[in-house]
Protein backbone atom coordinates (compact mmCIF):
# COMPACT_ATOMS: atom_id res chain seq x y z
CA UNK A 1 0.00 0.00 0.00
CA UNK A 2 2.91 2.31 0.71
CA UNK A 3 4.12 1.85 -2.89
CA UNK A 4 0.65 2.80 -4.18
CA UNK A 5 0.68 6.00 -2.13
CA UNK A 6 4.13 6.86 -3.48
CA UNK A 7 2.84 6.41 -7.04
CA UNK A 8 -0.18 8.62 -6.29
CA UNK A 9 2.10 11.29 -4.82
CA UNK A 10 4.33 11.18 -7.93
CA UNK A 11 1.27 11.55 -10.19
CA UNK A 12 0.14 14.55 -8.15
CA UNK A 13 3.58 16.13 -8.38
CA UNK A 14 3.74 15.57 -12.16
CA UNK A 15 0.32 17.19 -12.64
CA UNK A 16 1.45 20.19 -10.59
CA UNK A 17 4.61 20.64 -12.68
CA UNK A 18 2.74 20.24 -15.99
CA UNK A 19 0.03 22.72 -14.98
CA UNK A 20 2.44 25.34 -13.64
CA UNK A 21 4.39 25.16 -16.91
CA UNK A 22 1.14 25.53 -18.87
CA UNK A 23 -0.01 28.48 -16.77
CA UNK A 24 3.33 30.28 -17.05
CA UNK A 25 4.17 29.73 -20.72
CA UNK A 26 1.18 28.46 -22.72
CA UNK A 27 -2.12 29.63 -21.23
CA UNK A 28 -1.88 33.13 -22.78
CA UNK A 29 -0.86 31.78 -26.18
CA UNK A 30 -3.45 31.50 -28.97
CA UNK A 31 -2.14 28.25 -30.40
CA UNK A 32 -5.18 26.41 -29.03
CA UNK A 33 -4.55 23.25 -31.04
CA UNK A 34 -1.09 22.84 -29.52
CA UNK A 35 -2.46 23.59 -26.05
CA UNK A 36 -5.08 20.90 -26.57
CA UNK A 37 -2.46 18.22 -27.19
CA UNK A 38 -0.26 19.55 -24.38
CA UNK A 39 -3.06 19.27 -21.82
CA UNK A 40 -4.03 15.80 -23.04
CA UNK A 41 -0.41 14.68 -23.05
CA UNK A 42 0.16 16.11 -19.57
CA UNK A 43 -2.90 14.28 -18.23
CA UNK A 44 -1.77 10.94 -19.64
CA UNK A 45 1.98 11.27 -19.00
CA UNK A 46 1.38 12.17 -15.36
CA UNK A 47 0.04 8.65 -14.84
CA UNK A 48 2.73 6.98 -16.95
CA UNK A 49 5.95 8.63 -15.74
CA UNK A 50 5.73 7.46 -12.08
CA UNK A 51 5.83 3.83 -13.27
CA UNK A 52 9.10 4.35 -15.15
CA UNK A 53 12.04 3.44 -12.96
CA UNK A 54 15.78 3.64 -13.56
CA UNK A 55 17.65 0.59 -12.17
CA UNK A 56 20.06 1.53 -9.42
CA UNK A 57 22.74 -0.81 -8.11
CA UNK A 58 22.43 -0.87 -4.36
CA UNK A 59 25.39 -1.84 -2.25
CA UNK A 60 24.53 -4.26 0.51
CA UNK A 61 26.45 -4.74 3.68
CA UNK A 62 28.30 -8.04 3.91
CA UNK A 63 28.33 -8.10 7.66
CA UNK A 64 25.34 -8.73 9.93
CA UNK A 65 25.41 -8.52 13.69
CA UNK A 66 24.83 -11.73 15.64
CA UNK A 67 22.33 -9.98 17.89
CA UNK A 68 20.20 -8.89 14.90
CA UNK A 69 20.12 -12.43 13.53
CA UNK A 70 19.17 -13.86 16.90
CA UNK A 71 16.27 -11.47 17.39
CA UNK A 72 15.16 -11.35 13.77
CA UNK A 73 12.31 -13.81 14.05
CA UNK A 74 10.98 -12.16 17.21
CA UNK A 75 10.93 -8.72 15.54
CA UNK A 76 9.23 -10.12 12.44
CA UNK A 77 6.52 -11.74 14.53
CA UNK A 78 5.89 -8.48 16.37
CA UNK A 79 5.60 -6.60 13.05
CA UNK A 80 3.13 -9.16 11.71
CA UNK A 81 1.07 -8.89 14.88
CA UNK A 82 0.95 -5.10 14.63
CA UNK A 83 -0.09 -5.22 10.97
CA UNK A 84 -2.91 -7.64 11.64
CA UNK A 85 -4.23 -6.05 14.79
CA UNK A 86 -4.25 -2.35 13.80
CA UNK A 87 -4.70 -0.13 10.74
CA UNK A 88 -1.66 1.84 9.69
CA UNK A 89 -1.73 5.35 8.23
CA UNK A 90 -0.91 4.07 4.71
CA UNK A 91 -3.84 1.65 4.92
CA UNK A 92 -6.24 4.37 6.08
CA UNK A 93 -5.08 6.78 3.35
CA UNK A 94 -5.43 4.05 0.73
CA UNK A 95 -8.98 3.29 1.87
CA UNK A 96 -9.83 7.02 1.77
CA UNK A 97 -8.31 7.35 -1.71
CA UNK A 98 -10.25 4.37 -3.09
CA UNK A 99 -13.46 5.67 -1.49
CA UNK A 100 -12.99 9.02 -3.23
CA UNK A 101 -12.38 7.31 -6.59
CA UNK A 102 -15.49 5.15 -6.16
CA UNK A 103 -17.66 8.16 -5.34
CA UNK A 104 -16.25 10.17 -8.29
CA UNK A 105 -16.79 7.34 -10.77
CA UNK A 106 -20.34 6.71 -9.56
CA UNK A 107 -21.14 10.42 -9.81
CA UNK A 108 -19.67 10.63 -13.31
CA UNK A 109 -21.49 7.49 -14.43
CA UNK A 110 -24.78 8.95 -13.21
CA UNK A 111 -24.15 12.17 -15.13
CA UNK A 112 -23.42 10.30 -18.36
CA UNK A 113 -26.50 8.14 -17.81
CA UNK A 114 -28.66 11.26 -17.46
CA UNK A 115 -27.24 12.68 -20.70
CA UNK A 116 -27.88 9.39 -22.49
CA UNK A 117 -31.44 9.35 -21.16
CA UNK A 118 -32.01 12.85 -22.58
CA UNK A 119 -30.70 11.69 -25.96
CA UNK A 120 -32.79 8.52 -26.31
CA UNK A 121 -36.00 10.34 -25.31
CA UNK A 122 -35.61 13.16 -27.84
CA UNK A 123 -36.23 13.76 -31.54
CA UNK A 124 -33.24 12.89 -33.74
CA UNK A 125 -32.40 14.84 -36.92
CA UNK A 126 -29.48 13.58 -39.07
CA UNK A 127 -26.72 16.10 -39.82
CA UNK A 128 -23.71 14.83 -41.77
CA UNK A 129 -22.54 11.80 -39.78
CA UNK A 130 -23.89 13.30 -36.56
CA UNK A 131 -27.37 13.88 -35.13
CA UNK A 132 -29.20 16.89 -33.79
CA UNK A 133 -31.15 15.89 -30.71
CA UNK A 134 -34.16 18.14 -30.05
CA UNK A 135 -35.31 17.91 -26.45
CA UNK A 136 -38.27 19.61 -24.71
CA UNK A 137 -36.11 20.19 -21.64
CA UNK A 138 -34.95 23.71 -20.77
CA UNK A 139 -31.15 23.49 -20.98
CA UNK A 140 -28.22 25.02 -22.80
CA UNK A 141 -27.15 23.50 -26.13
CA UNK A 142 -24.26 21.04 -25.85
CA UNK A 143 -22.57 18.26 -27.77
CA UNK A 144 -21.89 14.73 -26.60
CA UNK A 145 -19.74 12.62 -28.92
CA UNK A 146 -21.88 12.36 -32.11
CA UNK A 147 -24.99 14.08 -30.72
CA UNK A 148 -25.81 17.81 -30.65
CA UNK A 149 -28.47 18.45 -28.02
CA UNK A 150 -30.69 21.48 -28.70
CA UNK A 151 -33.76 22.56 -26.68
CA UNK A 152 -36.94 22.66 -28.74
CA UNK A 153 -37.61 26.36 -28.07
CA UNK A 154 -34.22 27.23 -29.61
CA UNK A 155 -34.70 24.81 -32.49
CA UNK A 156 -37.97 26.43 -33.55
CA UNK A 157 -37.49 30.15 -32.98
CA UNK A 158 -34.02 31.31 -31.93
CA UNK A 159 -32.34 33.62 -34.52
CA UNK A 160 -28.87 32.22 -33.69
CA UNK A 161 -29.89 28.59 -34.02
CA UNK A 162 -27.64 27.88 -37.01
CA UNK A 163 -24.57 29.42 -35.34
CA UNK A 164 -25.21 27.35 -32.19
CA UNK A 165 -25.40 24.19 -34.27
CA UNK A 166 -22.21 25.09 -36.15
CA UNK A 167 -20.47 25.75 -32.84
CA UNK A 168 -21.42 22.36 -31.46
CA UNK A 169 -20.66 20.71 -34.79
CA UNK A 170 -17.01 21.77 -34.48
CA UNK A 171 -16.92 20.06 -31.07
CA UNK A 172 -18.25 16.87 -32.66
CA UNK A 173 -15.96 16.93 -35.69
CA UNK A 174 -12.86 17.33 -33.52
CA UNK A 175 -13.95 14.72 -30.96
CA UNK A 176 -13.81 17.13 -28.03
CA UNK A 177 -15.94 14.79 -25.92
CA UNK A 178 -12.91 12.51 -25.70
CA UNK A 179 -10.86 15.32 -24.15
CA UNK A 180 -13.60 16.06 -21.64
CA UNK A 181 -13.90 12.38 -20.77
CA UNK A 182 -10.15 12.19 -20.09
CA UNK A 183 -10.51 15.27 -17.91
CA UNK A 184 -13.25 13.55 -15.93
CA UNK A 185 -11.07 10.47 -15.45
CA UNK A 186 -8.21 12.70 -14.35
CA UNK A 187 -10.33 14.29 -11.63
CA UNK A 188 -11.79 10.92 -10.61
CA UNK A 189 -8.36 9.43 -9.91
CA UNK A 190 -6.89 12.66 -8.51
CA UNK A 191 -9.99 14.01 -6.77
CA UNK A 192 -7.93 15.45 -3.89
CA UNK A 193 -5.47 17.30 -6.15
CA UNK A 194 -6.37 20.93 -7.02
CA UNK A 195 -4.04 20.81 -10.05
CA UNK A 196 -6.13 18.00 -11.55
CA UNK A 197 -9.22 20.20 -11.30
CA UNK A 198 -7.32 23.13 -12.82
CA UNK A 199 -6.16 21.01 -15.75
CA UNK A 200 -9.70 19.77 -16.36
CA UNK A 201 -10.93 23.36 -16.34
CA UNK A 202 -8.15 24.36 -18.74
CA UNK A 203 -9.07 21.51 -21.08
CA UNK A 204 -12.68 22.69 -21.22
CA UNK A 205 -11.78 26.37 -21.66
CA UNK A 206 -9.20 25.67 -24.35
CA UNK A 207 -11.71 23.61 -26.34
CA UNK A 208 -14.12 26.55 -26.33
CA UNK A 209 -11.34 28.90 -27.47
CA UNK A 210 -10.45 26.42 -30.20
CA UNK A 211 -14.04 26.30 -31.47
CA UNK A 212 -14.37 30.08 -31.36
CA UNK A 213 -11.16 30.41 -33.37
CA UNK A 214 -12.41 27.88 -35.95
CA UNK A 215 -15.73 29.70 -36.28
CA UNK A 216 -14.10 33.10 -36.81
CA UNK A 217 -11.61 31.67 -39.33
CA UNK A 218 -14.59 30.26 -41.26
CA UNK A 219 -15.88 33.81 -41.77
CA UNK A 220 -18.48 34.09 -39.02
CA UNK A 221 -19.31 37.68 -38.13
CA UNK A 222 -17.68 38.45 -34.80
CA UNK A 223 -20.53 40.49 -33.30
CA UNK A 224 -23.21 38.03 -34.43
CA UNK A 225 -21.20 35.14 -33.05
CA UNK A 226 -20.68 36.86 -29.70
CA UNK A 227 -24.42 37.50 -29.50
CA UNK A 228 -25.21 33.85 -30.21
CA UNK A 229 -22.85 32.79 -27.42
CA UNK A 230 -24.59 35.10 -25.00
Amino acid sequence: MTNLLIIIWKVSLALAVFYIFYWLFLSKDKDFRRNRFYLLGASILSFVLPWITIPVIQARSQFLSIAYIAKGSQIDNQLVYNEVSTFTWPQLLTILYITGITFSILKGTLSYFNVYRIIINALHIPLEKFKIVVTPLKLSPFSFFKWIVIPSHIHTSHPSYEKMVQHELVHCRQYHSVDLFIGELLVAFQWFNPFAWLIRKSISENLEYLVDDEMLKAGTNTKDYQYSLL
